[in-house]
């Protein structure tokens, strides 16, 4: 039986399809990632310089715009270079660069002063992340007591399966506000340790401001 499966024409087709994928995950896969990890340290090496240059004395404009592209390369998203130079200061420069690049939509610079862009330009708590995470878990919380109580329904006898259906389909509602109050948790958490970082770090932002530049976003 074994020797008639080898010798089918199928069997050799799978094998040699097995033995294709197995070279892809062992070979190119590996090979690939290699590249694309070298390829971003060599985009991290040159913010590196952009920033040496950026912060080796007055900056002109032709570092400031060495600095904010190379910063995008590596976040994928356009920084201020004000911004950019902050990162750099704080204690742990990926992990604000990372944060700052989910939330630069959402943070201005007008008057040499960074802001949000929310009712009165302050930047949220992480309290305020806390509460909205908080709420999120409690609405979760009632998505699995609906969940639960219409499964329960099934089986009780005097209920019918289309109102243990219905409420069943209701708990998906809880269940979409609390992966969006989740999401949203998230990004204040972000904007928070940001405008922390900001707060922290002003003083040296103040060393590369210009006296005269018109507001823009970042």
């Amino acid at each position: 039986m074994l020797v008639g499966f080898v010798s089918d024409p199928v069997a050799q087709f799978l094998a040699l399809v097995v033995m294709l994928i197995a070279w892809v995950l062992f070979s190119l896969v590996p090979d690939w990632q290699d590249r694309k990890r070298l390829a971003s340290s060599k985009v991290f090496d040159d913010l590196c310089e952009a920033f040496v240059k950026y912060s080796s004395g007055s900056a002109g404009d032709i570092e400031r715009a060495r600095l904010e592209f190379a910063a995008e390369k590596f976040c994928k998203r356009h920084l201020n270079h004000r911004l950019v130079a902050i990162a750099f200061f704080s204690d742990s420069a990926l992990s604000v660069l990372m944060d700052m690049s989910k939330v630069a939509g959402e943070i201005k610079f007008e008057s040499f002063k960074f802001s949000a862009k929310r009712k009165g330009g302050g930047f949220p708590s992480r309290r305020d992340g806390e509460r909205i995470l908080s709420a999120g878990k409690w609405f979760y919380m009632l998505f699995v007591l609906l969940l639960a109580v219409g499964y329960v329904l099934l089986v009780v006898p005097g209920f019918t399966s289309k109102s243990a259906v219905g409420l069943m389909t209701i708990s998906s509602l809880p269940f979409v506000l609390s992966m969006i109050l989740s999401f949203k948790a998230s990004r204040v958490y972000r904007l928070a340790r940001v405008g922390e970082c900001i707060e922290s770090n002003n003083i040296n932002l103040t060393l590369h401001a210009e006296k005269k530049e018109e507001p823009q976003l970042c």
